[in-house]
C-alpha cells in the first residue's frame, strides 16, 4: 500500500526522531568520565548508527519505488527498532551513572559491572550494530539502484549484483549465527540465574529484544536480495558498442550479433 505522504516523507517522520534519541543518548555517554571499555565500544556504535541514519535521508521518492513497498516497510521498522533500542540504553545508562554539577556523569560502581550488565551492554551492542548495518545496506542498494535504473544494465554491471547479493548473503549468515548464540545464551542464563533476580530479568528482556531485532534484519536482507535478484534479470547491453547484423543475400543460415544463451539451430 502506498504511503500518501510519499516514502521519503514517511521515513522522514521517523528517522528524525530516531536522531534525536540517538544523539541524546550519544551525549550522555561522551559525558561519562570513568566509562568501562563496554560503553565505549557502545559509544561507536551508536556513532555509526547517527550516520547511517543521517544518510537514509537522502533516499528519494523515485529510489524507494525502485526498492519496492517491502524493503520500504522493513527499513522503517528497522530504524524504529534502533530508536526503541536507544530509549532502553538511554533509562540503563541513567540507572547506572550519576550526575555531577559540572554535567559529567560517573559510573555508580564500576568496580562492579557483574555478569548482567556485561551481557547487557554487549547485547546494547549488538543491536545497534544490527541495525546500523542494515540501514547502511538500504542505502547501498538504493545507491546502486539509482545508477543501474539509468539503462540497461552491462555485464560488468551485472557482476557487481552478484557481488552484492554475495554480501548480503554473508550478512544472513551471520545473523543467523548470532540468532543461534543468543538462543544458547538465553539457555545458560535460564539454568545459572535466580529467575526472581530483577537483573537477570532485565538482561533476559534485552537479549530477547537483540533476538527480535536481528530475525528482523534478515527479512529486510531477503528483500534486498529479491530486489537485486529481479535486476539481474533485466536483458545485458554491451556497454561501449554498437551492434550490427547484416543478413547474407539469400537471408538464409543464421548470423548472431551478441548472444549469453544456448542456440538451437537446424539447417534447411
Amino acid at each position: 500500500m502506498t504511503d500518501p505522504l510519499g516514502a521519503t516523507a514517511s521515513i522522514l517522520g521517523i528517522v528524525t526522531p530516531a536522531l534525536q534519541i540517538s544523539r541524546l543518548l550519544l551525549d550522555d555517554l561522551k559525558a561519562i568520565k570513568d566509562a568501562p571499555t563496554n560503553i565505549k565500544t557502545l559509544t561507536g556504535d551508536i556513532e555509526s548508527l547517527d550516520m547511517a541514519l543521517t544518510s537514509i535521508k537522502s533516499v528519494d521518492d523515485n529510489e524507494w519505488d525502485s526498492l519496492g513497498p517491502a524493503v520500504l516497510q522493513n527499513a522503517k521498522a528497522t530504524i524504529t527498532s534502533s530508536a526503541d533500542a536507544c530509549k532502553r540504553f538511554n533509562a540503563d545508562v541513567q540507572r547506572w551513572t550519576s550526575r555531577s554539577k559540572d554535567g559529567s556523569l560517573s559510573w555508580i560502581d564500576r568496580s562492579n559491572i557483574g555478569i548482567f550488565k556485561k551481557t547487557r551492554l554487549a547485547s546494547m551492542s549488538g543491536e545497534i550494530h544490527t541495525c546500523q548495518t542494515k540501514i547502511t545496506s538500504v542505502m547501498g542498494i538504493a545507491t546502486f539502484f539509482k545508477t543501474i535504473h539509468q539503462g540497461q544494465i552491462t555485464e560488468e554491471i551485472r557482476q557487481s549484483i552478484m557481488t552484492k547479493q554475495g554480501e548480503l548473503f554473508a550478512a544472513s549468515r551471520e545473523g543467523q549465527t548470532e540468532v543461534a548464540r543468543l538462543e544458547d545464551q538465553l539457555k545458560a542464563l535460564s539454568i545459572l540465574s535466580d529467575p526472581e533476580d530483577e537483573e537477570y530479568q532485565e538482561t533476559l528482556g534485552q537479549l530477547k529484544e537483540h533476538q527480535r531485532t536481528l530475525e528482523a534484519s534478515q527479512k529486510l536482507i531477503e528483500e534486498l536480495v529479491k530486489k537485486l535478484q529481479e535486476s539481474s534479470k533485466q536483458p545485458i547491453k554491451d556497454g561501449d558498442h554498437s551492434i550490427h547484423v547484416t543478413f547474407g543475400a539469400q537471408n538464409s543460415g543464421m548470423q548472431t550479433g551478441v548472444n549469453h544463451g544456448v542456440i538451437n539451430f537446424t539447417a534447411k
